[in-house]
């Protein structure tokens, strides 16, 4: 492949650089920087499955294959522009992957305005990466990031795994680095994208992306459904939020170690917002697991035995019942949850 001609390195930002965020990402990008999800992963109660199918089968037509859905579900559904959709769970609910050729094939307002609609009938995320692309910028990111690693200059993250291959002749093939686990809640990959998908030659197309699961992942949707007209810069502040690179200088606090001068340069002005785990005990999202583990499958069963609609027999069970006065964690946090979609 003929090297491309060189771009200048991009200076400090005060927003967000997403450039050119508003289009498909197919192929081989032209020259920019991109910003977008990449893969989000939603879960809700399996009485949703027909409206789910129905509602993905009226904008992208019915699925194109039967698959046997994800791991611990019995069947899925694969639409070839990236969506994957799992039924049959044992803990009784449905998923759906809206994977990256998704993002990359679907103009981003509309890849965004999918999982808005699934979202707000009732789903919750519990997967969801966010990624930024370089192309045509020469930022070396991969470089300078993997010099930090190996100057002890990683932060927010105790980890860090090199994942690149070469040839003999020391060319490389792949160039991959791996911050946090991928068993965490939260991880971080930098990659040559370019060399990935065999599309350009080394430093042309780079990327950085993180993956937040479980809980930071419904904090992460709940923050962009919540400031639509500004995602691309929520986006971004999660990204460099979920990580940092400061110089080692004996100091413990991280406030009195300056930042990596390659990593202040790359997020300029940007304030990062870091995403930890949600309190546990203030969780809507926990009150709602137990009540689907421990009331929701016995009432699914009697609803069956007296062959009743769930909806009706739920009506007759909540006659004359009033609803609760008292302010608990868990009401306060469904509070938030409403008041965001609202938005």
């Amino acid at each position: 492949m003929t090297s491309p001609q060189p771009y200048p390195v991009i200076q400090p930002r005060t927003v967000t650089p997403g450039l050119k965020n508003q289009s498909a990402l197919v192929g081989l990008p032209e020259p920019g920087v991109y910003c977008r999800p990449d893969w989000v992963r939603l879960v809700g109660p399996e009485c949703m499955a027909n409206w789910l199918y129905r509602f993905l089968s009226r904008k992208f037509g019915p699925a194109d294959t039967n698959t046997q859905g994800a791991a611990f579900f019995e069947k899925g559904r694969f639409w070839h522009l990236g969506i994957q959709m799992s039924e049959g769970h044992s803990a009784g609910v449905v998923m759906i992957d809206l994977q990256g050729k998704f993002f990359a094939s679907l103009d981003t307002a509309e890849s965004m305005a999918v999982v808005d609609k699934i979202f707000a009938h009732g789903f919750h995320a519990t997967r969801i990466d966010l990624a930024v692309d370089w192309v045509g910028q020469y930022i070396k990111l991969y470089d300078h990031a993997l010099a930090s690693c190996e100057a002890s200059e990683l932060c927010k993250t105790k980890t860090y795994q090199v994942g690149s291959e070469y040839t003999t002749e020391q060319v490389a093939k792949k160039l991959l680095l791996y911050l946090g686990k991928r068993s965490s809640g939260m991880c971080a990959r930098i990659y040559d994208k370019g060399l990935e998908t065999g599309l350009a030659s080394q430093g042309w197309w780079e990327r950085f992306e993180v993956e937040f699961k479980e809980d930071r992942a419904q904090t992460v949707a709940l923050a962009l459904m919540k400031e639509p007209d500004r995602w691309q810069e929520v986006l971004w502040e999660r990204l460099v939020g979920a990580i940092d690179f400061r110089i080692k200088n004996g100091r413990s606090e991280l406030n009195r170690r300056p930042q990596s001068k390659w990593w202040a340069e790359l997020i300029g002005n940007t304030e990062p917002m870091p995403t930890p785990p949600m309190n546990q005990d203030s969780d809507y999202l926990k009150w709602r697991g137990w009540f689907r583990d421990s009331v929701g499958p016995r009432f699914l069963q009697i609803a069956a035995i007296f062959d009743l609609d769930p909806p009706l027999f739920l009506a007759e069970l909540l006659y004359d019942i009033e609803s609760a006065k008292s302010e608990t964690p868990a009401v306060a946090n469904a509070r938030e949850i409403a008041k965001s979609r609202a938005i």
